[in-house]
Parts: C-alpha cells; structure tokens; sequence
C-alpha cells in the first residue's frame, strides 16, 4: 500500500526522526524498525499525528492487531502507523526511548 506521506518527530534530545506513514492495518513485509501508532487528523492546509504509542520491532510483517496495547489504540483513536527501518536493536531502542521521554504517549508506560 502506498505512503499518506512522511511525519518527522523529535526526540527528547533534539534529534528528528523521519517517518513514513501508512494506514494502521498495512501488511508490512519482514523488516525491522521503530514505530509511531498514531491518530492522524485533519488539519488546515494538512494533516497532524497524535502519536499514541512508540515501539519497536525486529519483523514489520506480524499484525498489529494482535499487538499487546492493540485495545488501547483503538480506543484512542488510532488510525495510522509511522515506520522508519532500522535494523540495529540498540539503535532501536536508543530512539524508542528518546521519543517516548519527548512524545508522552499516552499508550505507553
């Protein structure tokens, strides 16, 4: 499925991360990465992603439907998922945590 487009979020320490986003229920094909679940609404002149939930993933390709915090996106409101591949797991979670101690999300702990 084609991209909605691409979002770019900060980190605590300032880094921007760049994202692609796609409508939540994309298959995806077996990649790892980081990821951004989120409400993406309209705006004026554009769209805005609330971010839910970060996380990260060593395989793209398993559902999220059958993610862990699955009830809790869709009761928030969550409609998309931003992707960014990166197949380096310390590199994984150095950005995972930098972008939930930046984003708050209100699906994550």
């Amino acid at each position: 499925m084609a991209s909605l487009g691409k979002k770019i979020f900060k980190g605590k320490s300032g880094t921007a991360y760049r994202f692609k986003v796609y409508p939540l229920g994309t298959r995806f094909r077996k990649i790892s990465g980081i990821y951004v679940i989120g409400s993406r609404e309209g705006i004026a002149g554009g769209h805005r992603v609330v971010p839910l939930y970060v996380g990260r993933t060593e395989d793209f390709s398993q559902p999220f439907d059958k993610h862990h915090r699955a009830k809790d996106f869709t009761e928030q409101g969550a409609n998309c998922i931003c992707v960014q591949r990166d197949a380096i797991e310390e590199s994984r979670v150095a950005k995972e945590h930098d972008l939930v101690a930046a984003l708050h999300p209100a699906c994550n702990d």
